[in-house]
């Protein structure tokens, strides 16, 4: 036949509805649903124009792979597991814009700092502030887990505490490092 065991098991498991293959054309990684942002993420980024748009931009400099390293924000994210056991990856491909968490932690900081889209994975703007800032939100993850739509074919799957706890981590120290005016040039790309 020709196929790896990977990629049989991975068809098996679409054709089961559990999992789509992502052949890199942005078709949705979720069986018969829509390619929109998650829910709880805007349904485009905001324009770099806009105070929300700039705010993210400045984000995504400030953030740091050190930071993000330390924050243990690879290991616990690309360890989630769904309800059946199967990790996230046995049908996502790691660091992309559909699926952001890997192993591989430049690979993921590189996702979520150049890539508007994976950043709103994680963070959002809070306009209810004053000033109004950036926050992490885990929502579109969250969501995702729980079947909210356009999710409801997606396996179920919680976030764990110590994903939840890195990115608080990770968001912390952002923040100190913004603080400090210490960031980097702005990295987001789109």
């Amino acid at each position: 036949m020709g196929m790896s065991s990977r990629t049989t098991v991975t068809l098996l498991l679409g054709l089961l509805g559990g999992c789509a293959l992502d052949g890199g054309d942005g078709a949705s990684p979720d069986p018969g649903e829509s390619s929109d942002l998650d829910p709880g993420a805007p349904s485009t980024p905001p324009s770099t124009g806009t105070q929300a748009g700039q705010l993210l931009k400045e984000w995504s400099g400030c953030m740091s792979l050190g930071n993000f390293t330390s924050a243990n924000m690879a290991p616990t994210w690309s360890a989630i597991l769904d309800s059946s056991g199967s990790q996230c990856t046995s049908c996502h491909v790691p660091a992309t814009l559909e699926f952001p968490p890997s192993r591989d932690a430049a690979a993921f900081f590189q996702q979520i700092s150049e890539h508007s889209r994976s950043l709103l994975d994680f963070f959002t703007v809070d306009a209810r502030s004053n000033p109004t800032k950036v926050i992490a939100d885990p929502l579109p993850f969250v969501a995702t887990g729980t079947g909210v739509d356009p999710h409801r074919q997606h396996p179920r799957f919680a976030v764990p505490e110590a994903a939840l706890t890195a990115l608080t981590t990770f968001y912390d120290a952002t923040v100190a490092r913004k603080a400090s005016g210490t960031c980097d040039p702005p990295r987001l790309k789109d």
